[in-house]
């Protein structure tokens, strides 16, 4: 997969996702279970995740607090700020590469106009026309 390719994917993945930010809510001391909610979630049963515990029952598999939990709930705004980041990279990039090659244009014209001008002076002295 081509880089732009792999960023149109996870741009769509993006997209589609549930809006974010998303948090959790810890109900571990009182009914049980983490839930991992978004500002569109109207409760604990809309959740986007949930830690697995089935009302703590069994051990959670995600837990909020861990490495992995935290990953989870700041991915949503993690990306979105990602993609925002390198569209504007992107864009700096491609200005710069519009820039570089309209200096290469001029400059190929500028080479080619000072070439004419010494062949021409060359002829007129009855010189080489070699530069």
């Amino acid at each position: 997969i081509t880089m732009p390719n792999r960023l149109e994917e996870i741009r769509e993945r993006e997209t589609k996702a549930t809006p974010g930010p998303w948090r959790w809510e810890d109900r571990r001391r009182t009914s049980g279970g983490c839930y991992l909610l978004s500002p569109v979630s109207k409760g604990i049963w809309d959740c986007v995740l949930d830690d697995g515990s089935a009302g703590g029952e069994y051990p959670p598999s995600l837990v909020p607090e861990e490495p992995d939990g935290q990953f989870v709930a700041h991915s949503r705004q993690d990306i979105s700020y990602l993609l925002r980041r390198l569209e504007a990279a992107e864009a700096v990039i491609d200005a710069y590469a519009r820039e570089v090659a309209f200096d290469a244009r001029w400059a190929h014209r500028r080479s080619q106009d000072a070439t004419s001008v010494w062949e021409k002076a060359m002829q007129e002295a009855g010189g080489s026309d070699e530069p």
